[in-house]
């Protein structure tokens, strides 16, 4: 069997293949390593997201330090786990991007390659469970809007606060911080910015982003996996994901691509609505605020199919 985007015959998969994701292994020292790296992500990951639906913005500590300044201190000090657990989000992401620019630059490197080798079906998956917990937290994130009022305290009152309290965040942190919480997806918008300038040095980046984009959706249409399989979720995901990141690092945007089919990943994202209608308005949602070419460049039909 030949590597894992080789396995394309025009926009179809072969009849005979079918994956085997649960025993999949990588290819060698190398290849494990970086699957390694994603594993203890993923479930890293996992608590990101249970930090994020635990968080309490500091409302409350907040409005007394502005009312009875003498208080500051003991405000102060009540929101420091929550720019701890916002420090641990911003490095969270810095990570997320660079374990996935390195799975799509090996999955690129290994569709170029002449000698071809079983596919990297093990580092596959990772980049689909990366994807997930990006698009879950993103999506939580929105609910917690407000985010930013906790980081603006503190940065507000951290010099005066020095003395008083072992600071956790540095200034210059809390300006990574802050921007990672202006975007709309901070975690994917992360691995869009590492994943773009690869993908400016080595135009197969991008094009591993989108044809995995497009594997995800041939394995969901074919169902290549048993009834009730968790990849079929897991692919609806990675498939959307996927596509957000392709339309965001290539050229040209995904849309006007020929190397993938918008309209049929939404088509299929719709086609799951009878089993999880939330994930598919999310997934619509997704492709329609996260693809920075969608107002410009989707068609007519596809915005319908969207909206």
């Amino acid at each position: 069997m030949g590597a894992l985007l080789s396995l394309f015959q025009g926009s179809s998969l072969p009849k005979d293949y079918t994956p085997d994701f649960d025993n999949a292994t990588p290819l060698n020292d190398a290849d494990q390593r970086t699957f390694d790296i994603a594993t203890a992500l993923i479930s890293e990951g996992e608590e990101c997201v249970t930090k994020l639906n635990e968080y309490e913005v500091a409302t409350g500590a907040v409005r007394r330090a502005i009312e009875d300044p003498n208080a500051e201190s003991e405000c102060f000090e009540e929101v420091l786990s929550n720019i701890e657990s916002l420090q641990f989000f911003w490095s969270y992401s810095t990570k997320l991007a660079e374990t996935v620019e390195s799975i799509l630059i090996r999955i690129a490197a290994d569709d170029n390659e002449k000698n071809k080798s079983p596919p990297l079906e093990a580092l596959a998956v990772k980049y689909a469970e990366l994807l997930k917990v990006a698009i879950q937290w993103d999506f939580q994130k929105m609910i917690k809007s407000n985010l930013q009022n906790d980081l603006a305290f503190y940065r507000r009152c951290m010099d005066r606060q020095a003395a008083n309290h072992d600071l956790p965040v540095s200034q210059d942190a809390t300006t990574h911080i802050s921007m990672m919480l202006a975007q709309a997806l901070p975690m994917l918008q992360a691995c869009s910015l590492k994943c773009k300038n690869s993908a400016r040095k080595n135009p197969a980046v991008a094009k591993a982003a989108g044809k995995l984009s497009e594997f995800c959706r041939l394995l969901v249409k074919k169902e290549k996996f048993p009834n009730g399989s968790p990849y079929y979720e897991l692919c609806i995901y990675a498939m959307c994901g996927s596509f957000v990141l392709f339309d965001t690092i290539n050229n040209g945007g995904g849309f006007r691509s020929k190397m993938v089919k918008p309209e049929k990943i939404v088509r299929c994202a719709n086609g799951w609505g009878d089993k999880d209608r939330a994930l598919v308005n999310q997934m619509k949602s997704l492709i329609r605020y996260g693809a920075p070419t969608f107002e410009r460049n989707a068609s007519k039909k596809l915005k319908n199919l969207i909206e």
